[in-house]
C-alpha cells in the first residue's frame, strides 16, 4: 500500500509479477540444483545479477526487490527444510521439500496482501495523484508567478538605492531548492497517476509530462537570470538611468508575466480527464 491510488496500483502489480517470477527461478533452480547448496547458491547468484539490473536500471526496485524475496523464501527455504533430520513437521513436505506448495502459499499470500492495499487505497482512504498533480503544478505556477513579481531588474536597481547588497538576489537557495524538489515530487507524482484508473478517461501523461518539463526549463531559467544578477550587483551609471527610464515598463512586464502565471495555474483544472 502506497499513498496514492496509482502507486498501490503500479507497486502491487510490480510485487505480484515479480512474486511468480521469482516462484518459477525457485522451482527451476531446486528441481536443477537437486538439493545441492552450492547450485542454489550460483542460481541465486544469476537471479541477484537480473534483480539488480531491474532495481538499478529499470528502476522498478518493488519487482527486482519481490524477485529476489521470493526465491529466497521458497529456494533457500525449502533446503533449511531438507537438511533438518530430526524435525518431525510434514508442513510443506517437512525434510522432503514440495517446493510447489512452498511457492503456492508465497504467491497466494502476496496476491491476497496486494488486493488487500488497493482496497485500502481505492475504498477506505483513497488520494488520487491526478488531484495532487493537478493542484501542486497549480500551486507551484503561482509560487513562480510570486517571485517574478519581485522583478530580477528591480532588485538591481533597489540594491543601489538601499547602498546594501542584501537584497541583490530575487531568488533565494533555499526557494530554488523547495521548488527543485516540490517539481521532482510532481513528477513522481506524474507517473503514479498514469496507472490510475477512471471513468473519465485515461489519464494524459504525454501532457502534463510536457508540462513538467517546461516548467523545469522555466526554472531554470529563474536559476540562469537569479545567477548574472549576483555576478554584479552594482549597476552603472548608465544602467541605473536606463533602468529608472524604463521602470514602468519593466514593473508592467514583471506584472503581467506574474498574471500569467497566476492564470495559468488553472490549465490543470481545465483538463478535462482529470
Amino acid at each position: 500500500m502506497f499513498q496514492t491510488i496509482g502507486a498501490s496500483n503500479t507497486t502491487g502489480f510490480h510485487r505480484f509479477f515479480g512474486t511468480c517470477l521469482g516462484a518459477v527461478y525457485a522451482i527451476i533452480a531446486w528441481i536443477a540444483a537437486a538439493e545441492n547448496p552450492f547450485l542454489l547458491g550460483f542460481f541465486g547468484w544469476l537471479v541477484s545479477l537480473q534483480c539488480f539490473y531491474i532495481i538499478v536500471g529499470k528502476g522498478k526496485g518493488p519487482m527486482g526487490r519481490f524477485i529476489m524475496l521470493t526465491y529466497n523464501l521458497s529456494a533457500l527455504y525449502a533446503y533449511s527444510l531438507s537438511v533438518k533430520e530430526a524435525d518431525d513437521d510434514d508442513d510443506e513436505g517437512g525434510i522432503s521439500p514440495e517446493i510447489w506448495e512452498i511457492v503456492l502459499h508465497r504467491v497466494v499470500a502476496v496476491m491476497i496482501g496486494c488486493i488487500w492495499g488497493i482496497i485500502v487505497t481505492r475504498v477506505i482512504w483513497p488520494i488520487s495523484a491526478r488531484k495532487k498533480v493537478k493542484k501542486g503544478i497549480s500551486l507551484l505556477w503561482f509560487k513562480m508567478g510570486l517571485i517574478w513579481k519581485r522583478g530580477p531588474l528591480g532588485t538591481v536597481l533597489e540594491n543601489e538605492e538601499t547602498m546594501s547588497n542584501s537584497s541583490a538576489s530575487y531568488m533565494t537557495q533555499r526557494e530554488q531548492s523547495e521548488l527543485r524538489r516540490f517539481l521532482d515530487n510532481l513528477d513522481g507524482l506524474r507517473n503514479s497517476a498514469a496507472s490510475e484508473f477512471e471513468l473519465k478517461g485515461p489519464f494524459p501523461d504525454k501532457i502534463f509530462k510536457a508540462i513538467l518539463d517546461a516548467t523545469r526549463s522555466m526554472l531554470d531559467s529563474f536559476h540562469a537570470m537569479n545567477v548574472i544578477v549576483l555576478k554584479d550587483v552594482k549597476a552603472t551609471e548608465g544602467e541605473k538611468e536606463i533602468l529608472r527610464y524604463t521602470k514602468k515598463e519593466w514593473m508592467e512586464l514583471s506584472r503581467r508575466i506574474s498574471h500569467l502565471f497566476s492564470g495559468e495555474s488553472t490549465l490543470p483544472s481545465r483538463l478535462g480527464c482529470c
